[in-house]
């Protein structure tokens, strides 16, 4: 497992130097169908979206400062997002996944609007194709892209 998270580092690193590719690969306009898994093992798949409300899907490495700074400085203005269903994704360790969200997730952790979601099979990075850490994706309640961030984002500009 540490030797595909190895791999997918990697794969973002170089894909950010590659910025024309890079950026025809961001659009991801509709939400594509996945499936992952909550940490407690059940499925997760794009019919699992709650209907009838906005989606902000983020990307993580638990590893990876911006990520950690990202998750905090939403967890701190977390009333601002009552309307709003986050799901978090990382590929990394289950184990690596609930420290990341005790320690740097702890204002979003247990929330009715919060999901954390497990990607063992990388689907994330082949469907979405994110080009860096954190990766951020805003859906409309029918599934179609608002708005996309790559790296820190401030809190402002997510509202």
């Amino acid at each position: 497992m540490k030797l595909k998270n190895i791999l997918l580092a990697l794969i973002l690193f170089a894909g950010s130097f590659l910025s024309a590719d890079a950026q025809s690969r961001q659009t991801v306009s509709v939400l594509p169908d996945f499936s992952f898994f909550k940490l407690d093992g059940t499925s997760f798949t794009r019919n699992n979206i709650k209907a009838g409300v906005k989606s902000i899907i983020i990307y993580f490495d638990p590893g990876c400062d911006h990520c950690q700074h990202e998750v905090e400085a939403i967890g701190k203005r977390y009333n601002e997002f009552k309307d709003v269903a986050f799901y978090l994704v990382s590929a990394n360790e289950k184990t690596q996944i609930s420290s990341f969200m005790q320690t740097f997730g702890k204002d979003l952790n247990g929330k009715n609007n919060v999901t954390v979601l497990h990607d063992p099979e990388l689907q994330f990075f082949y469907k979405f194709s994110p080009t860096t850490f954190p990766a951020i994706y805003i859906y409309s309640f029918q599934g179609k892209l608002i708005k996309q961030f790559s790296g820190t984002t401030k809190v402002d500009d997510l509202l």
